[in-house]
């Protein structure tokens, strides 16, 4: 590949907010709608109203009292990232440690984009509009393949070489969580680690591994050391990767002879893990506009093809109580009109008709709140849980016939 020439897929979408790659604007986002853009060009974009940033709930720090930033990327557009619950939830617990500041940044739609690269303009933070470059860490949400190519397109536009061989002291480490982050060896090149499991302790972990290794000067091939030695995080360089002579993965071999293998992250329990309280609420409206709440984590089912099944095991549940709280906590923050119970199979969670029957008489007569899942099994559509689902008004949710 050329790593100076790249064409996007159309999977590209809304992103962070856009800065001349000579500006260095940092700490209290301005409050203009891209002021380096003129009028006449921001009426030819595409709901301009997602590269404001300032929305509701969103977090804007004083930058002399952060000694680490932290990009949360997504490289599919705003309306689908700002839907994806993942990416809240780091969001939140990353930014309630005071000297660690998280920031958001989306891959823009196709016309801002061609904009960015006709101004030479640079891929920016929602948040303080940091030019992407200027992170300590910049972390992607790996949730499908077909986004690959975003994630290419993004470090381009945010002036950060595409491989991680490249990047020298100064650059941002680049590293990736999600699904698409357990077979990693195809996009093991353009990152500088990969963080395997449940994130929501992890992700703390490689923050205070940076603050530390900034801390006491190290250089970048010695703070990769300290991230190898996180349970969770594969680091590409600490590995040889073996392949025959057509380019087939046969094995990989460590270089580390004390850490031959690399465990994921897993949360024995979701009791206290947490979650949203206060969810951004985006400036416009995104595929999935409405208050989510995850009730449990893995499958009961255990089916063979399903990898979903397979990377989110073992199944761990919410108490129904702490559902409640979470809801009765995070809606007053949302003005939202939906809850969406989250999980694989949302039917299976083993309270779903109490806890249902619970929330419609809290919230259905007098704030005329509906619930969704966003996938369940037909076996598991009982007549109880219609019952509940449709008492305010008919909802959604999606039925996955299982071979």
């Amino acid at each position: 590949m050329d790593k100076n020439s790249l064409t996007t897929s159309a999977c590209g979408s809304t992103t962070g907010i856009l800065a001349d790659t000579s500006a260095n604007t940092v700490g209290t986002a301005p409050s203009s709608l891209l002021p380096e853009l003129p009028d006449g060009d921001l009426l030819n974009i595409q709901k301009p109203a997602q590269y404001l940033g300032g929305e509701l709930n969103s977090i804007v720090k004083e930058d002399s009292a952060v000694d680490v930033h932290f990009a949360l990327a997504f490289p599919d557009t705003y309306e689908v990232g700002m839907s994806h619950l993942g990416l809240q939830i780091l969001y939140e617990i990353l930014n309630k440690d005071t000297k660690t500041w998280a920031e958001r940044a989306y891959m823009p739609m196709a016309d801002m984009e061609e904009l960015m690269r006709e101004r030479g303009l640079s891929l920016c933070s929602l948040e303080s509009k940091r030019r992407l470059s200027e992170f300590d860490l910049l972390g992607f949400s790996l949730q499908y393949e077909l986004c690959g190519t975003n994630i290419l397109a993004m470090l381009e536009l945010g002036r950060i070489p595409f491989f991680a061989a490249d990047r020298i002291d100064g650059h941002p480490i680049v590293i990736g969580g999600g699904p698409y982050a357990y077979h990693p060896e195809a996009l093991s090149p353009f990152f500088d680690a990969f963080l395997l499991g449940d994130a929501e302790e992890a992700v703390l972990d490689v923050a205070n591994a940076v603050r530390q290794s900034k801390a006491a000067g190290e250089s970048r091939k010695e703070l990769l050391v300290r991230l190898h030695q996180i349970e969770g995080v594969y680091v590409p360089s600490m590995f040889d990767p073996i392949v025959d002579e057509s380019g087939v993965l046969l094995r990989i071999e460590p270089k580390d002879p004390n850490r031959r293998v690399v465990l994921r992250r897993l949360l024995p329990t979701l009791e206290g893990v947490p979650t949203v309280e206060k969810p951004v609420v985006p400036n416009i409206r995104t595929i999935h506009n409405r208050l989510s709440v995850e009730v449990m984590r893995g499958c009961v089912r255990g089916c063979r093809f399903c990898q979903a099944g397979y990377l989110y095991r073992p199944q761990r549940e919410r108490s129904p109580q702490e559902i409640l709280k979470i809801i009765e906590t995070a809606l007053p923050q949302s003005g939202y009109e939906e809850v969406s119970l989250l999980s694989l199979s949302t039917a299976d969670y083993c309270s779903v008709v109490p806890l249902l029957k619970t929330i419609m008489d809290k919230y259905a007569e007098n704030d005329r709140l509906s619930v969704s899942f966003p996938s369940t099994r037909v076996d598991a559509l009982t007549p109880e849980v219609l019952e509940q689902v449709q008492r305010v008004r008919r909802t959604g949710f999606t039925v996955a016939p299982e071979g």
